[in-house]
């Protein structure tokens, strides 16, 4: 990924580990013999083609704002935003709901008009102590 260090502050802001990451990836970048790289590969993907774009709301990896900024060259796609998840569904109830979404996306072909209100009951179990 490139990043201009004046979007490291925002792109961190919300990150479980803070700078640390980012940091990381800059020393690791450092080490690297570098090349030219081919700025067309940085442009934003522009396609009608139907996506279906599932995110995390509490993702730090790859957050909803990443999805939501991809989904702005795709027309015909649809953000579904599952609040209670990080990266994967693991530990949610419904889990089941993901794999939903994603049959009826690929059976009609298209993002318009899928039932995604099972995300709403995606949610850790309750907490209990025994």
């Amino acid at each position: 990924m490139r990043i201009r260090s004046g979007e490291i502050a925002p792109a961190v802001n919300s990150a479980t580990f803070g700078r640390w990451r980012i940091e990381q990836q800059i020393a690791a970048c450092r080490l690297w013999r570098a090349s030219r790289p081919n700025l067309d590969l940085l442009r934003p993907v522009e396609s009608r083609v139907p996506v279906l774009l599932l995110a995390g709301g509490r993702d730090a990896t790859t957050p909803v704002f990443w999805a939501r900024q991809v989904a702005r060259g795709l027309p015909n796609s649809r953000v579904v935003v599952v609040e209670q998840m990080t990266h994967l569904p693991v530990g949610l109830e419904h889990i089941d709901c993901p794999d939903r979404i994603m049959d009826a996306f690929f059976a009609q072909a298209s993002a318009e008009g899928l039932d995604t209100s099972c995300v709403a009951g995606m949610a850790p179990p309750p907490f209990a102590l025994r």
